[in-house]
This record gives C-alpha cells, sequence and structure tokens, in this order.
C-alpha cells in the first residue's frame, strides 16, 4: 500500500516490543529487539522464515477514508490474462503458470508464491445450501489465470494437481474458508497445508488493526 497521508512509523521502543511480543499468540511469530518481525510456516517439510518488516503500530484502521487517503497501485502492469471456461482451456492455463513459476514469477524468499482466491454465489434465502465455487483466481507476476469452474461444472485434474502442490505456497485471505467451499466441488481434496492466510502475516506487521 502506498503512503498516502499516513504519518510515519514510529521507531519501536523496548517497551512496545516487549508488550508486541507478549500479546503474539501465534507461535510462528517472532519479534526483534528492533522490532522486526519474522514469521516461519512449514512448507513441503521445509521451515521458511518470512522477513515481514518493521511493526508499524501508526495504522489503526481500515475505514473506507483511511483505505481512500492510500495511494493507488497496480502489482501486475502489462500482466497476461488466462480465462478458462473449458477443461481444456484450464489445463493449458495450468501449464501456462507451472512454465512461469519455473521462471520464477512466484518466488518469493526461495519458494513457490501464488496469489489464490475464489468467488461464490452467495445465498440470499435462509436455509438454503451455500453454491459452489464459481471462479478460481490464480496469479503470480505477470499472469492471472482465472479458471470458471461455473461452466466447466468440476475441478479439472490440473487445477486440483496445483492445488495439492506442497511445494507451492497459495496465498489469500480466507483460505480455510475456499479451501472447504472447493471441497465441495472436488471431494477428498487435500492442500496438505499449503494455504496460507495473508491476514495472519499482515497482524504481524501491523499489530493495531
Amino acid at each position: 500500500f502506498g503512503a498516502g497521508d499516513r504519518p510515519p512509523a514510529k521507531k519501536p521502543t523496548d517497551e512496545t516490543v516487549a508488550k508486541a511480543t507478549a500479546t503474539t499468540s501465534d507461535e510462528n511469530v517472532a519479534v526483534d529487539a528492533a522490532g522486526h518481525v519474522t514469521y516461519t510456516l512449514k512448507v513441503a517439510d521445509r521451515e521458511i522464515q518470512f522477513a515481514v518488516g518493521v511493526r508499524e503500530e501508526s495504522v489503526q484502521s481500515l475505514a473506507k477514508d483511511a483505505i481512500a487517503a492510500l495511494d493507488l497501485f497496480d502489482m501486475t502492469p502489462g500482466a497476461r490474462v488466462l480465462v478458462a471456461a473449458t477443461s481444456k482451456d484450464a489445463d493449458a492455463a495450468v501449464r501456462a503458470l507451472r512454465e512461469a513459476l519455473r521462471d520464477g514469477a512466484g518466488r518469493v524468499q526461495g519458494i513457490d508464491v501464488v496469489g489464490f482466491d475464489t468467488e461464490t454465489k452467495p445465498v440470499f434465502v435462509a436455509g438454503r445450501p451455500p453454491n459452489d465455487v464459481a471462479l478460481v483466481q490464480l496469479a503470480v507476476r505477470g499472469l492471472i489465470v482465472l479458471v470458471r469452474l461455473d461452466l466447466i461444472g468440476g475441478i479439472p485434474d490440473s487445477l486440483r494437481r496445483l492445488l495439492e502442490d506442497a511445494s507451492v505456497l497459495k496465498v489469500g485471505v480466507g483460505c480455510a474458508g475456499d479451501e472447504q467451499t472447493l471441497s465441495r466441488r472436488c471431494p477428498g481434496l487435500d492442500v496438505r497445508g499449503s494455504f496460507l492466510e495473508i491476514d495472519k502475516i499482515a497482524k504481524t506487521k501491523f499489530p493495531n488493526l
């Protein structure tokens, strides 16, 4: 996010660092004496340490006016967008994503990372079961893949293999819910701990949110 009108982050004192460390409930988070945050995650039987940065206690709100004060940015200028409406298209799109990963497009601190999200049509009638996932979104630098499960009807094998690939970290918000809803379209889906809730890391850097 851009700095906008946000005041510069205050340098953490020994007292604030001690307080932050004491109130950190996630055992994967470590804060050093200077306030630098490290998040440790096990991926494909390896422990990976993400350098999150220095805690910023000045960021205290995600209200609309606070968000509006931030600078706009585009993380994917000139990115290629592949929309898959058939299983064949999905196979080609996932293959392109795999190739991009091999070229380092998703490499973050030594591991392959893919941005991940799903979209599901909401239910407005009480007592009616939830709808199935309609869209799976995957992204790395320079490439965005949109898989129309509503048109395909199920999860193509190529996409399932990617979701279950423990060596590729899928990062997003609400991943636990996404995994649950995807399982309705793909019984037995086992992501093997390869989904990471990005909000967990965000809260280690911005403890006052």
